[in-house]
Formats: structure tokens, sequence, C-alpha cells
């Protein structure tokens, strides 16, 4: 029971190299689709099941079973398939199954067909007679390479795409604003430096609007909550450290710099704005890991 064959994003490996496929001809281009991989084994009993990519006991294992025992017209096509050799393989998607993009349903979406005793990859005319109104990757066959790797960094909401070579070879190009925002959603948010840094850089609103855990939420909007307690209270120590400068840098110095805010509050003197000095320094003390976790610890105990 087939899935489909391993394959790169452009210029991952030395086989998705530009200069090695710049030259192949397309056959087509889908879109590519943000969620699981999902297909069917038939047992000699007739009985189908669906899986994941790895699993017939995980939980998008038993949400893709669901979807066939509910879903007329993917029993109809999955039927047909497997009773004729054929691998139906498709991305399941749903709104507790999220990655990056949000989606409204539980979907199976077709991607791709194999002939399971070649390996052949068919056309979706084959089972024209039988996908009902199961839903496919859209095919947008107006582009070549080099437009798709151009809109790369423009495009917003999508993912990517797919491009299917004549020769069998496929690459994926995805969008940066995916590439960044999934950085986000699977490395950045799990990190407190990384944390720290998008809420210091006023970046953190428009990723909350798209989380859907509300106790990741609750403990960003926390993180946030310290770090603007700790902004002010260095606000308001440099501040008072200020009021003693009389216009003359040696007197201050000599009286003042062993200060904690010694070093703020004479940025401040030489014109620089004090919040953003305030948040650069934050910034330094929290640049890795275990010091932004010190960190948190330390002000959750003194705030």
């Amino acid at each position: 029971f087939l899935l489909l064959d391993k394959f790169f994003n452009l210029n991952q490996t030395p086989c998705s190299m530009y200069d090695v496929v710049k030259d192949l001809t397309i056959k087509h281009i889908n879109n590519k689709e943000d969620g699981s991989i999902a297909s069917f084994v038939k047992l000699p009993n007739g009985k189908m099941y669906g899986r994941s990519k790895t699993s017939f006991q995980s939980d998008q294992a038993f949400e893709i079973q669901r979807i066939y025992d509910t879903n007329k017209d993917i029993k109809t096509l999955v039927d047909f398939c497997l009773n004729n050799d054929i691998i139906p393989i498709f991305e399941y998607v749903s709104p507790t199954n999220r990655i990056v993009l949000r989606y409204q349903d539980d979907e199976l979406i077709l991607l791709k067909l194999r002939n399971n005793k070649t390996g052949e990859y068919l056309d979706m005319d084959v089972v024209k007679d039988y996908i009902g109104n199961t839903k496919f990757a859209s095919y947008n066959n107006d582009k070549t390479l080099d437009d798709l790797i151009s809109l790369k960094d423009i495009i917003k909401d999508k993912e990517g795409d797919v491009v299917h070579f004549t020769n069998g070879k496929m690459i994926k190009i995805k969008s940066k604003w995916y590439s960044d925002l999934h950085k986000i959603y699977t490395e950045d948010l799990n990190r407190e430096n990384c944390l720290i840094e998008l809420i210091l850089d006023e970046k953190i609103d428009d990723i909350i609007v798209q989380i859907e855990d509300k106790n990741k939420i609750k403990d960003i909007e926390d993180l946030s909550l310290l770090i603007n307690k700790v902004i002010l209270f260095y606000s308001e120590s440099v501040d008072d450290l200020l009021s003693k400068y009389k216009d003359d840098r040696k007197v201050f110095v000599l009286h003042y710099r062993k200060s904690e805010f010694f070093h703020l509050a004479m940025k401040v003197i030489d014109g620089n704005d004090k919040i953003d000095i305030i948040k650069s320094f934050i910034k330094k003390s929290t640049s890795h890991l275990k010091q932004a976790q010190a960190w948190i610890k330390k002000w959750e105990n003194i705030l």
C-alpha cells in the first residue's frame, strides 16, 4: 500500500537544486495542503482501514477512519480504488489538526493516485466517475518554475506548491510567509528567549490571533504582563537615577557608576530613547534559552 515518494523543497538537497530541475518539463503544479498524509489499506476480509503516515492508532488515523465511515463520496472513491489496485493518497486537514493554515472543516483532500502494483502515478481521470464531491489538490499549470520562485516571497495564506515534472520528479516550493509562521508555531512559541523577543518587538499580537490553544495564549499573556512590569520597573528606576543628574557627567559618573541602572541612564543622557534601551537590555539578558528561563524565574519572584 504505497504512499508518496519522498521529495524535497527546492534547494534542500543536491537532487532538488535549482540547477538540477530548472530545465525539466513541468507536467502540472498543485497546491501544497497543510495537514497530515492519509491513506487506506484493505484487509483480506475486505475491511478498509484508514491510517496516518505512520500509524493506525493515532488521533489523525481515527479521524481519517471516521470520515471514511461517514462520507459517502470518500467511501465510494476509496472502495473503487482499493478494489482495483489503486492507492488514493489524501491530505487530512481539520480545525483540530492545524499546522499553520486554518481549515474550517474535517476533510480528506485527494493528492495523488498510484498503481499499487507498478508504483506508477495515475491521472485523476481514472476516478472521474467515482470522485463525487471529494476535494482534490487544485492544479495550477499557468506558472513556470521561475514564476513560483518569484512568488514565494510575496504570497500569503498558502503553504506553497508542489511541482510535478514529466520525468516523475517532484519538488516543493514553500512560501516565505508559511515558513516564517511554521518556525514560530513549532519552535519560537516553545522557546522562552524567542517568545520574549517577539513580545519586545511587538509582533506577538499578530501571532496570538492565530493560536487556538487557550493555555498557550494565557502563558503568552502572562509573560507579556511580566515583561511590561519589568520595563516599568526599569523605567522608574532610571528616572529616579536621572533625577540626580545635574548636567555634570564627571560628578554623575563619580557618584553613581556602581548603580545597577547607571549604564542605562548614561545612554539616555546621550540622547537614546529610554524604552528602546530597556528593551535592548532585556533582549541581551535573555538571548539564550536558559538565560531567558532564569530571567523569567527571577522576575516572577521579584515582582
